[in-house]
């Protein structure tokens, strides 16, 4: 079997950098000084699954591009980043296949944490610590000063919306998992020093603390330190507005709405010009949108997303019934309908298929539990089908819907015998991104033969996704959140 080692006790913190561009390229390339190389796994947070809290908790979730400029499959179309210096003005508004703030549009909400045009200067850092400091005037979108108690609490009132990724991020911080677990009101390991000085300590030696850590899933939404801020949200759709404050970033637009599912004829609403851009992933739309719609509009490929099963059932036998009952290619093609590939591991690229032997109907107590993100129709749809199977091949199986929240929250409580899944497919080469598959669904196992092996992951599809742009929308630098519109 071709399978990845386990993830290396150690390795040294690397430069992190910030969001990588779309595949279009910036005629005018920033000198190759400045150039900094994206990490491609930078999710985003409550801006990341979900909606967007301000100052309350209202949701998000995650995103990042990766360059892929380079790779023939690649459909290029027109450029989309224009010579001549973008427009303010203007509103856009963008279809979002799943029910919550997108990978996509996320950037536009969120800040690097680190590198050249990150908000923090790591001031000292071992393996037990980690001290972060902030610019002098650092603003948020409302024009309010942000202090380093603002990073602890909002960081704090993420690790109790969202414990899964919230311990992903912060696994090895003293009290991080009291907190979680209601037993502690603060967690120990945050201290601030001063207004712009924060303190994080580590309960163990944790040479991999920076690594967690160096995603965008850190300074999301809530901060309100990106390009664009959530103006609020209405039923489907929310707002983004212009950050004046923003520290590395422009907003060129006056109004950027993202809607976020509801419209079963998207494709069919982009051709009557009702969207300006629509992210999407079936193979019928991807057939129109090459067809009919290659005159007055682009289609750039996004990175895949990588679905799975993570099954955490005590009966080895339940989990190699399970697996053997799973069929990957099939659920994709006929189910998903989309395009992409079977893989036989979520982190490891071609890696080989696990031999299967027969194995007879386990005898439960109770039916097979598997939860799923209710809000995401690939999820819904992969859970839906694998209920199917096993109770087809004479196993009892339920399946449970839930928003971003409860379902890390069943997560970290291990509330469920089965889990849908999915990660970018920068999972395949950047560690931050392994190790929050690792913490959040597979118990911190970072050995995918190990995981494998014991039926614990079982590797389901990648569905490669696409963002589809109208000709009168322009990407400065080749990224989301420089989006402008020519004729505003």
């Amino acid at each position: 079997m071709s399978c990845a080692p386990a993830i290396p006790r150690h390795v040294p913190p690397a430069d992190p950098k910030p969001a990588a561009p779309l595949p279009a390229v910036d005629p005018k390339p920033k000198p190759k000084k400045d150039a900094v190389k994206p990490p491609h796994a930078t999710p985003e947070w409550f801006a990341e699954e979900e909606r967007i809290f301000v100052d309350s908790l209202l949701r998000v979730e995650r995103i990042e591009f990766e360059d892929l400029s380079d790779d023939p499959s690649v459909i290029t179309g027109p450029a989309k980043v224009d010579p001549s210096a973008p427009v303010t003005g203007g509103r856009a508004r963008i279809f979002i296949q799943r029910g919550f703030l997108d990978d996509i549009v996320a950037e536009m909400i969120r800040a690097a944490p680190f590198g050249a045009r990150g908000i923090f200067i790591v001031t000292d850092s071992t393996h037990r610590r980690l001290e972060l400091t902030l610019p002098g005037d650092l603003r948020r979108a409302n024009g309010r000063r942000v202090t380093s108690l603002d990073f602890i609490e909002l960081w704090s009132r993420f690790m109790k919306a969202r414990p899964a990724q919230g311990l992903a991020m912060f696994r090895n911080v003293q009290g991080a998992q009291e907190f979680i677990a209601g037993q502690d009101p603060l967690v120990r390991g945050f201290n601030a020093a001063d207004e712009r000085t924060i303190q994080i300590r580590f309960t163990a030696p944790d040479p991999l603390a920076f690594h967690r850590l160096n995603s965008t899933k850190l300074i999301g939404g809530p901060f309100m330190l990106g390009a664009y801020y959530s103006g609020g949200t209405s039923g489907t759709e929310m707002r983004l507005l212009p950050n004046a404050n923003s520290m590395f970033e422009t907003a060129f637009l006056t109004e950027c709405v993202i809607q976020m599912g509801g419209d079963m004829s998207a494709i069919t609403s982009f051709a009557f010009g009702q969207y300006s851009a629509m992210t999407l992933y079936a193979a019928s739309d991807l057939d129109i949108a090459r067809t009919e719609l290659m005159n007055d509009a682009t289609l750039h490929r996004l990175p895949a997303d990588r679905y799975f099963l993570s099954c955490r059932h005590e009966n080895e036998q339940a989990r190699r019934f399970v697996r053997n009952s799973v069929n990957g290619g099939d659920i994709l093609k006929n189910v998903v309908k989309g395009e992409g590939m079977e893989i036989h591991s979520v982190a490891v690229r071609e890696a080989a298929a696990t031999p299967r032997t027969n194995v007879s109907v386990p005898q439960l107590s109770r039916p097979f539990r598997i939860i799923y993100r209710e809000d995401d129709p690939i999820s819904t749809a992969v859970a839906e089908k694998i209920s199917a199977d096993l109770r087809s091949a004479g196993m009892a199986a339920e399946i449970i819907g839930k928003n971003a929240e409860s379902y890390e929250v069943a997560l970290v409580r291990r509330e469920y015998d089965g889990a849908v899944g999915w990660v970018s497919e920068a999972v395949l080469d950047d560690i931050t991104e392994q190790l929050h598959l690792a913490s959040m669904w597979f118990a911190d196992e970072t050995d995918s033969q190990v995981r494998l092996r014991n039926s614990m992951e079982i590797p389901l599809f990648s569905v490669d996704n696409y963002l589809l742009f109208r000709d009168d929308v322009k990407l400065h630098g080749g990224r989301l959140s420089g989006i402008w519109i020519s004729k505003p």
